[in-house]
C-alpha cells in the first residue's frame, strides 16, 4: 500500500516590479492564492444521498468497477449510519493548538474500509474473520472494518491566514487501514501564520463532515522592534556556540556580554530551509540529502517514500553549513543529494562484498532555498556538469539520481544567500576561553549611528518572492524532517572563521549589566558556562578489593554545579538499575568491572571505570579456652586499628537436620547433573545471610563450564548463582531476604556455561528414543527441546490482533507437550512504526510470554521503523532494553535492544542466541563480532529480519544485501555460528553454506540460512509456527511449521530432500531434516559433604580499636552444648570483613568424686614400687620412690603416679631406696618434677652402668648416692636424655 497523492491544485506565478538577486524567485505584492475552481468549492453531497451523482463521478474520477453501480453485489447494503469519520484518539495524531514552521500539519481519523485499500481476499478475510476474546468489536483489527459500507474517498479542505476560499484536495489512498490519515505539507504552510482546515468522507450513501479547526504555526518573525536572542534566560552553555540577534528591522543593535561590548557581523539566525520534491523514490533506499561541516559530512534528510510520508520534504540547513564568501558577500552552502542502497547511502565502499548493489532511481524537483522572512532563492549550480545530470537550476527542472545506465548516484546543489538578506546578527561565543559561572547579555537598540553595529536591511514582505507551484505527482512520497523552526540555532561552527569574531578576554564577574528594562527596546538574558564535565564518585579505588557493600545513588555517583542530566552504570558489562547495592557477597571471586557514564545539562560528559577484586580475605578466627560455661572468640585482624564485632550463628550441617541432601539427578539427554539440597534456617531476619558449604568432586568442567552454586528465590523461582568450585570445594553465600520462605531455602549445584543458567526441574528428564522416520507431517515422535520461531506479525497487530494472541497462547500452553523452551521473533512486529494501537496489540501478545516466564527474544524489521527513516521510537518505548534486563538469560543489549543477544543452555547445549534490528552496518558488524568472540564455545544462532530471500527469483541471488554484508563479515568470521534465521520475504526457503575455518581447504563447518515468512495469508500467516526441534541422541535438526488456528502442520507441504549438504538452495519448503553433531557431555557429580550456618544478626560483643589478636569472652553458654559465632571487622580505612563460621561446644559437667585422703609420711604401695608422700600443698601432692623388688634390671623413674585415685608428682628418689640392686643395668629418670636423689639411694648397685635424666634439670644428690657402683663410667649425672 504505497501513498498515491494527488492534489487538484491550481496556482499561479506573478513577475514582481522589483529588482532580485539573479538566484532569487521574483515575489507577488501578495502572498499567492492556492485556489480551486469558483464553481465547484461549495457543492457537497447532501447527507444520505442515493445514487451516484455525475458531481461525485467528476470529482473522484474513476472509482473501482465493485461500486460503479447501485446494487453492486459485492458493495456492503446502506445500513442507514453516516460514513465514519472522527478523530482517531489511539494514536498520536490528534489536531494540535500549533505547530512549528517547517512542519507537515498530520491529523489521523477512524474511517471506514476504502475500496481499493487492501486486495479483495483481504476483504473477504475481514468478513470471515471473528475475534474470539472480543466477538463484537476490535478497534484496531478487521472487525470494525467489515461491518460497513466501503469508504470510495476523503476530502482535504483547507485556507490559509486569512483567505476567504477553500483549497480542496481529494484523495482516494488509505495508507493505513480503517484510518485517514490527513497530511497538509509543510512547503505549503511555509510562511503562514496559521492553517484552517476541514475532511470530508464518502461512501455510496453519504458523506460525513468535520468541523473547521484551526492550527496555528509558530514562526521565527516577531513584532518589528521586540528584540530576540537564540539563549535563552537560565540557559547552561558548554563549548562554542553561535549567538544571534534580531530586533525583526535594521538590527541597529549593540550587544555586550558582562558589559563588554561584541563584535557582532551579519548571519542568519536559524539557517534556511532546503525543499526538494521527490518522484519515484522506492521503499526501503536509504536516498539522503547530506551536507559538510568541519570535514564531517553528516545526513540532513533521509528521502524514503514510507507510507504516510508527503512528497515535499523540508529541511533545515543549520549556520554550521553555510560559509561566509568574501568575494561574493554571500553566504554558500553545499548540499547532496545520494541514490541509496537498501543498506547506506554512501558508505558501501568500506565492504567489496557489496559493491554495485542496486541503488534507487528516483526524481527530483522543485529545488530552492526558504529563509524564515520569506525570500526564496534557487541554486547557482548543480554539479557534477555533464550529460548524465540536468544542471538546469529553475524551479520546474527535473532531475535524475541513480544507478541506471545514463545517471549519476549522487548530485550536488549550491545555494548562495546574499549578505544582505541574512536576517539577524551574531557572533561566535567561544567559552572554552572563559570561567564557568553566569553571565549576562544584554541586546539594546542603538540611539546613534555612531554605536551601530554591522548590520543587515532585511527586505519587506513585498520584495520577498514565493514559491512556485509544487508539481503535481499521485506517486511522490517523503516525510518532513524540518528542524522546528522555532528552535535556534546553536551550534558552534556555525559559520566561516573569516566571518567569525570570538570572544575575548571576558573576566568571570559577578557584575551585572544594566538591567533591560530601563532602556528602550532591549533584552537581557542571563545563561551559565559550563565546561567543566561532571565528577564521578565511585567508592572504591581502581585495582582495590571490594571488601563492603558498595552503594550507589545517582545523586551521589555523579555531581555536577548546574545539574546531572543522566546517568548510566554498568557492572560486567549489565545495567545496574538505580539506587543500587554491589555486595561483594553477591559476585564471584575475580576481577570485575564498574562502569559510569553521566552526563550534565550543558552536555558535558564524562566515563569512568573501575576494574576492582572480589577475594577471600586473610582474616583468621579461632574459638579458644573452652569450658563449660564460657569460650574465648578470637579474630587476627592484622596491624590496622580495627573494630571487630562478635556475632552469634546457627551451624546447619546434616547431623542436626539443618541440610537435608536430595538424590543426585542424573545429567539425562545432554544435561548435566545436579543436586539439590533443603536448607532448614528455622527463624531468620530478612538481613540475615546463609552461608553454605560444598565438597564433593564432578566432572565435565572447564574454562568455559564451572561447578556452581545456586540459590533459588522465593519469589520469582529463578536460580542465582553464590559460588563456584575451587580444588573441590564451594562456599556460597545469600541473604535471607527472597531466598527463605517458611524457615527453608533450596541450594543446588551444577556445571554451568559462562554467563549461562542452569538446567534444573524438580521432575526427571524422560530419555529420548531412537527416531525411527519423521516425514514432517507432524511433530517429531522422539526429541529433546524445541525452539519456536515467530515472524511478519505486522497484519496481526494491525487487522487480526486475535490471532497474535492465540498464536502466543498457543505455545505457552504447549510449551510442556511439545519441549518449547525458546522463543524467537525476527521482526515486523508492527505494520506501521507510528501506529500507538499496533504497537500496543504487540504489546499484549508479547506480555503473554512474559507472564508465563517463557523465554523470548525480538528485532525489529524494517515496517517498525520505517524502513529506511531509521525511526526505533516505538520498538524501544515498548520493546527496549528495559523490558529484557533482568530476564535471566538476557546477554546483553546494543544501543537499547536495537541488537542483544540471549544465552540458551538445554539439555547440555549451550546455545547464544544473536539479535540485530534493520539498520546494519560498520557499528552493528563490529558488536555482533565482539559478542560472538566472547563465547567462543557457545553455538550461535543469528536473528536478522533480512538475510536470505525467500522466493525464487531469475537472475537474483538468494542473499540480499544484509546477507552479503553479514555472511562475508560475521558468519565466515565466527566458527560458532551453526545458523541464520531471517524473516521479511514472503516464503519458506534455505541456503546451505560451508565454511573452512582452519585454512585447510575443506569446508568442515556447515551453516544453515533459512528464510520464513508466512505474512502472504489472507489474515497475514494465520497463525503459522515454525518449530525447530533438536534431537541429541539421533544428531537432528528437524523443521516444520503448525497453525493453532488451522490445526495443520506446515504452509508449505513440500516432501524433505534426501539430504541438505553444502550448497543445497531450495523454495518453498517447511519441512527440513537437518545434521548437526551435538556436545555430548558425559559427567558426574560426587557430594562428600555439605554443611551450613546463619550469620545472625544477634551480638555477642564488640571490641573496637585494637590490632593483632582481638578476642572477647562468650559467657552465660550450657555446658555440653553446640555455639557458633563469626565475626564482622571494620578496619581504619572503612574496610569491611566477615570471618568464617566458627562452631565449637562446651565442656561436660563432670561429677566430683570424693577424694581420697593421703597422709603425709606415709608410704604407699603401687605396683612395684612404694611411695612416701612427702608434702601436699595447694592441691600438689608430692612423693619419694623407692624399690620393692631387687631382680629389676631397668628402672623408670614417671612423672606421676596415682594413689587411691589422687594424681602425685615423683619429686625424689628416697634415701637408700634402691641400695644394693645388683642386677639394675640402667635408670631413666623421666620425672620432670624429680629434684632429689637420697644419701645411697643406689649403693652398690654394682652393674649400674647408665643413668639417663633431663640435662637441663636441676637435681641435687645426696652422700654416697651412686658409691660403690664400680660400672658406672661417669660419676652423676652421666647421660642426658
Amino acid at each position: 500500500m504505497v501513498l498515491k497523492t494527488k492534489r487538484i491544485l491550481s496556482i499561479t506565478l506573478a513577475v514582481a516590479m522589483v529588482a532580485t538577486a539573479p538566484n532569487q524567485i521574483p515575489a507577488k505584492e501578495n502572498d499567492i492564492q492556492i485556489q480551486a475552481s469558483p464553481g465547484t468549492v461549495e457543492k457537497v453531497l447532501p447527507e444520505g444521498f442515493t445514487g451516484v451523482t455525475a458531481e461525485i463521478k467528476n470529482a473522484w474520477n474513476k472509482i473501482d468497477e465493485e461500486i460503479l453501480a447501485n446494487g453492486n453485489a459485492n458493495y456492503p447494503a446502506d445500513d442507514g449510519k453516516k460514513p465514519t469519520l472522527k478523530i482517531c484518539p489511539d494514536e498520536n495524531y490528534t489536531i494540535p493548538e500549533a505547530i512549528n514552521e517547517g512542519e507537515t500539519l498530520q491529523v489521523m481519523y477512524d474511517v471506514d474500509l476504502l475500496v481499493g485499500a487492501t486486495s479483495a481476499n483481504r476483504v473477504k478475510a475481514f468478513k470471515d474473520y471473528v475475534d474470539e476474546s472480543n466477538p463484537h468489536n476490535t478497534p484496531s483489527g478487521g472487525a470494525r472494518l467489515k461491518k460497513r459500507p466501503y469508504l470510495i474517498g476523503t476530502e482535504i479542505w483547507y485556507k490559509l491566514d486569512d483567505a476567504i476560499k477553500w483549497t480542496k484536495v481529494p484523495e482516494k489512498t488509505q495508507k493505513r487501514l480503517g484510518h485517514y490519515f490527513m497530511q497538509i505539507p509543510a512547503d505549503i504552510l511555509f510562511g503562514h501564520d496559521q492553517v484552517t482546515f476541514k475532511v470530508r468522507a464518502y461512501t455510496y450513501y453519504g458523506v460525513s463532515k468535520s468541523a473547521a479547526k484551526t492550527v496555528k504555526i509558530n514562526r521565527l518573525k516577531n513584532d518589528i522592534g521586540k528584540i530576540r536572542l537564540n539563549v535563552n534566560d537560565g540557559e547552561v552553555i558548554s563549548g562554542s556556540k553561535t549567538v544571534t540577534v534580531n530586533d525583526g528591522k535594521e538590527n541597529n543593535i549593540s550587544v555586550k556580554l558582562n558589559n563588554q561590548e561584541q563584535n557582532t557581523k551579519a548571519m542568519l539566525e536559524n539557517g534556511a530551509y532546503f525543499i526538494v520534491q521527490t518522484a519515484d523514490t522506492a521503499n526501503g533506499y536509504k536516498n539522503a540529502v547530506t551536507a559538510t561541516s568541519n570535514g564531517q559530512k553528516d545526513i540532513l534528510a533521509l528521502l524514503n517514500p514510507w507510507r504516510d510520508s508527503t512528497m515535499t520534504k523540508v529541511i533545515r540547513v543549520d549556520n554550521k553549513y553555510f560559509k561566509y564568501n568574501e568575494q561574493t558577500k554571500a553566504y554558500d552552502v553545499d548540499l547532496t543529494l545520494w541514490a541509496g542502497n537498501t543498506g547506506t547511502s554512501f558508505e558501501e565502499t568500506l565492504y567489496p562484498e557489496v559493491f554495485g548493489e542496486n541503488r534507487d532511481d528516483y526524481k527530483v524537483s522543485q529545488l530552492q532555498m526558504k529563509l524564515p522572512n520569506g525570500s526564496v532563492y534557487l541554486p547557482t549550480k548543480i554539479v557534477p556538469d555533464n550529460s548524465k545530470i540536468n544542471t538546469r537550476t529553475e524551479l520546474s527542472a527535473v532531475h535524475a539520481i541513480g544507478d541506471s545506465k545514463g545517471m549519476e548516484s549522487k548530485m550536488t546543489v549550491s545555494f548562495s544567500i546574499p549578505e544582505k538578506e541574512v536576517d539577524a546578527v551574531g557572533w561566535l561565543l567561544d567559552t572554552t576561553k572563559l570561567k564557568d559561572g553566569k553571565y549576562t547579555i544584554v541586546a539594546q537598540e542603538n540611539q546613534s549611528s555612531n554605536n551601530q553595529t554591522t548590520t543587515v536591511n532585511a527586505q519587506e514582505s513585498n520584495q520577498q518572492a514565493t514559491t512556485a507551484n509544487a508539481q503535481e505527482s499521485s506517486q511522490q512520497t517523503t516525510t518532513a524532517n524540518a528542524q522546528e523552526s522555532s528552535e535556534q540555532a546553536t551550534t558552534a561552527n556555525a559559520q566561516d572563521s573569516s566571518q567569525q569574531t570570538t570572544t575575548a578576554n571576558i573576566a568571570n564577574s559577578n557584575d551585572q549589566s544594566e538591567e533591560a528594562n530601563s532602556i528602550p527596546e532591549s533584552t537581557k538574558v542571563d545563561f551559565v558556562v559550563d565546561n567543566t564535565k561532571p565528577t564521578i564518585n565511585i567508592d572504591i579505588k581502581d585495582k582495590a578489593t571490594l571488601n563492603k557493600q558498595l552503594v550507589i545513588i545517582e545523586g551521589d555517583v555523579a555531581k555536577d554545579a548546574n545539574g546531572i542530566d543522566s546517568v548510566a552504570v554498568t557492572l560486567d558489562g549489565k545495567d545496574v538499575e538505580l539506587p543500587g547495592v554491589i555486595s561483594p557477597d553477591d559476585l564471584k571471586e575475580g576481577s570485575h568491572q564498574l562502569a559510569v557514564v553521566a552526563k550534565d545539562v550543558a552536555g558535558n560528559i564524562t566515563e569512568k571505570t573501575v576494574t576492582f577484586n572480589v577475594k577471600n580475605s586473610a582474616i583468621t578466627s579461632t574459638t579458644e579456652k573452652i569450658t563449660k560455661n564460657t569460650a574465648t572468640l578470637s579474630v587476627n585482624v592484622g596491624s590496622k586499628k580495627t573494630n571487630v564485632t562478635f556475632y552469634k550463628g546457627k551451624a546447619l550441617n546434616v547431623a542436626n537436620n539443618g541440610i537435608v541432601k536430595g538424590q543426585v539427578v542424573s545429567g539425562n539427554n545432554g544435561k548435566a547433573p545436579y543436586e539439590i539440597f533443603k536448607v532448614n534456617t528455622g527463624s531468620v531476619k530478612a538481613q540475615e545471610k546463609v552461608v553454605v558449604n560444598w565438597s564433593g568432586k564432578t566432572t565435565g568442567t572447564d574454562s568455559d563450564h564451572k561447578l556452581t552454586m545456586f540459590v533459588q528465590n522465593i519469589n520469582t523461582g529463578k536460580w542465582k548463582a553464590i559460588g563456584e568450585e575451587k580444588s573441590g570445594k564451594i562456599t556460597g553465600k545469600f541473604v535471607a531476604k527472597d531466598y527463605v520462605k517458611d524457615g527453608k531455602a533450596i541450594v543446588a549445584v551444577q556445571v554451568i556455561a559462562k554467563d549461562g543458567n542452569p538446567e534444573i526441574e524438580q521432575s526427571e528428564v524422560t530419555k529420548v528414543a531412537n527416531q525411527t522416520s519423521w516425514d514432517g507431517t507432524g511433530k517429531p515422535e522422539n526429541y529433546d527441546f524445541a525452539f519456536a520461531w515467530e515472524t511478519d506479525t505486522q497484519i496481526y497487530a494491525e487487522s487480526f490482533p486475535y490471532h497474535y494472541k492465540n498464536m502466543n497462547q498457543w505455545i505457552v500452553d504447549n510449551k510442556k507437550d511439545w519441549k518449547i523452551k525458546y522463543v524467537l521473533h525476527t521482526g515486523d512486529i508492527t505494520d506501521d512504526y507510528d501506529m500507538e494501537t499496533q504497537w500496543k496489540n504487540a504489546d499484549t501478545a508479547m506480555k503473554i510470554f512474559d507472564d508465563a516466564g517463557m523465554p523470548y527474544g525480538v528485532l525489529a524489521g524494517n515496517h517498525d521503523v520505517g524502513a529506511g527513516l531509521e525511526n526505533y521510537t516505538n520498538y524501544q518505548k515498548y520493546f527496549g532494553a528495559d523490558r529484557f534486563k533482568n530476564k535471566d538469560y538476557y546477554g546483553g543489549s546494543y544501543k537499547n535492544n536495537l541488537g542483544h543477544y540471549d544465552l540458551i543452555t538445554e539439555n547440555g547445549q549451550d546455545f547464544i542466541i544473536l539479535y540485530m534490528s534493520w539498520d546494519i552496518y560498520t557499528n552493528e558488524i563490529n558488536w555482533m563480532n565482539k559478542v560472538l568472540k566472547k563465547y567462543p564455545n557457545r553455538k550461535a544462532i543469528i536473528a536478522l529480519h533480512r538475510y536470505t530471500r525467500g522466493s525464487e527469483k531469475a537472475n537474483t541471488p538468494i542473499t540480499d544485501y544484509a546477507g552479503k554484508l553479514i555472511q562475508t563479515n560475521v558468519v565466515a568470521k565466527n566458527p560458532n555460528v551453526i545458523a541464520v534465521l531471517n524473516g521479511h520475504y514472503s516464503g519458506a526457503s534455505m541456503n546451505v553454506m560451508g565454511f573452512d575455518d582452519d585454512k585447510d581447504g575443506v569446508k568442515e563447518r556447515t551453516v544453515y540460512e533459512i528464510c520464513t515468512d508466512y505474512q502472504s495469508n489472507d489474515q497475514g500467516g494465520a497463525e503459522y509456527v515454525k518449530l525447530l526441534y533438536f534431537d541429541l541422541k539421533n544428531n537432528k535438526i528437524y523443521v516444520n511449521s503448525y497453525s493453532p488456528y488451522k490445526k495443520d502442520f506446515n504452509y508449505y507441504d513440500n516432501p524433505k530432500l534426501e539430504n541438505y549438504n553444502q550448497g543445497t538452495v531450495v523454495y518453498k519448503q517447511d519441512i527440513v531434516e537437518l545434521n548437526y553433531n551435538y556436545v555430548d557431555k558425559k559427567q558426574s557429580l560426587i557430594t562428600n559433604s555439605i554443611n551450613g550456618f546463619v550469620e545472625t544478626a544477634d551480638v555477642i560483643k564488640s571490641v573496637n580499636g585494637k590490632t593483632g589478636k582481638v578476642s572477647c569472652t562468650y559467657s552465660g553458654l550450657k555446658a555440653d552444648s553446640e555455639y557458633s559465632w563469626y565475626g564482622k571487622v571494620t578496619n581504619s580505612d572503612g574496610e569491611e570483613f566477615y570471618t568464617n563460621a566458627n562452631t565449637f561446644k562446651t565442656l561436660k559437667t563432670l561429677k566430683v568424686k570424693a577424694q581420697p585422703t593421703i597422709k603425709v609420711g606415709k608410704t604407699y604401695t603401687v605396683g612395684k614400687f612404694k611411695y612416701k608422700v612427702k608434702s601436699t600443698k595447694k592441691g600438689i601432692t608430692k612423693v619419694a620412690i623407692s624399690g620393692k623388688n631387687k631382680k629389676i634390671k631397668k628402672l623408670v623413674i614417671p612423672s606421676f603416679v596415682n594413689i587411691k585415685g589422687k594424681k602425685c608428682r615423683v619429686t625424689e628418689i628416697n634415701a637408700s631406696g634402691f641400695k644394693g640392686y645388683k642386677k639394675l643395668k640402667t635408670v631413666a629418670i623421666k620425672s620432670k618434677y624429680l629434684t632429689k636423689i637420697g644419701t645411697k639411694a643406689f649403693y652398690k648397685c654394682s652393674n649400674l652402668k647408665t643413668v639417663k635424666y633431663y640435662k637441663n634439670k636441676k637435681i641435687k644428690v645426696g652422700r654416697k648416692a651412686f658409691a660403690g657402683c664400680k660400672k658406672l663410667k661417669k660419676k652423676f649425672p652421666a647421660r642426658a636424655f
